[in-house]
């Protein structure tokens, strides 16, 4: 028999995101056979499967659509030329932003400060420290070498999204900017380690449409996770926490 987990308390999000959301529950299954799997995750990404039988040929295949495949272990057997030289040339550069970039970003964060607050509370309404307004990185799949990421910011509370440039002229009333910036580039973390970068790639080939990806910092470092169409994958490399 195996037993099959949906786990979809895995899903992004910290627990005051999540907590009012009835769909970030667990559910178990035993299952007789790997058929019977593949009609239950069809729509689904976030689940584990627990070996109790020595008939599990096709569970390597079923257990793709997670990417967790690549780790440490199995890295080696995934590195090709291609790969690397975009690792890289691109890795300490490809989530980063330009001065303008940042200032239009401060900007924005100043606009919006009153939208996470609650009016009659004053309380801020996300509960977390830079919580409510996020970078977003974007990116078209376009089957070249290069990943054009196109960086965007983002307000939860107003919904509003702003995709950040360096043609647009602010006038930005901060005079430490130069040091503000510099504070960022010296602790700038949004970045893939290989496992995460490798991780990515598969998802770029597979579904060969445009991408979203996400940074979302915790005490031990960054939960990233990469959006689709129609599934949202973390590919965080935990193993090095």
């Amino acid at each position: 028999m195996i037993k099959l987990i949906i786990d979809n308390t895995r899903r992004s999000g910290n627990f005051f995101d999540n907590i009012n959301n009835y769909n970030m529950i667990v559910k178990e299954y035993e299952i007789k056979t790997t058929e019977d799997i593949k009609d239950i995750i069809k729509n689904n990404d976030n689940f584990i499967i627990s070996d109790n039988s020595n008939d599990l040929s096709n569970i390597e295949s079923i257990s793709t659509l997670k990417y967790n495949y690549i780790n440490e272990d199995t890295l080696s057997d995934f590195i090709n030329p291609i790969y690397e030289k975009i690792f890289n040339k691109c890795r300490n550069t490809m989530f980063k932003l330009t001065k303008e970039q940042f200032t239009h970003y401060l900007d924005f964060c100043n606009k919006h400060k009153s939208c996470l607050r609650d009016t009659k509370t004053g309380l801020h309404k996300f509960g977390t420290i830079g919580g409510g307004i996020s970078l977003i990185y974007k990116i078209n799949y376009n089957a070249e070498e290069l990943l054009p990421f196109v960086n965007f910011v983002k307000c939860y509370a107003c919904e509003t999204e702003k995709e950040l440039n360096n043609n647009d002229e602010i006038n930005l009333n901060i005079d430490d900017i130069d040091n503000l910036y510099n504070d960022y580039l010296k602790y700038y973390g949004n970045k893939f380690d290989k496992i995460e970068f490798y991780r990515f790639m598969e998802i770029y080939n597979e579904h060969k449409e445009p991408l979203i990806i996400k940074f979302m910092g915790t005490g031990l470092g960054n939960i990233i996770t990469v959006q689709t169409k129609d599934y949202i994958y973390d590919i965080t490399n935990v193993d090095c926490w």
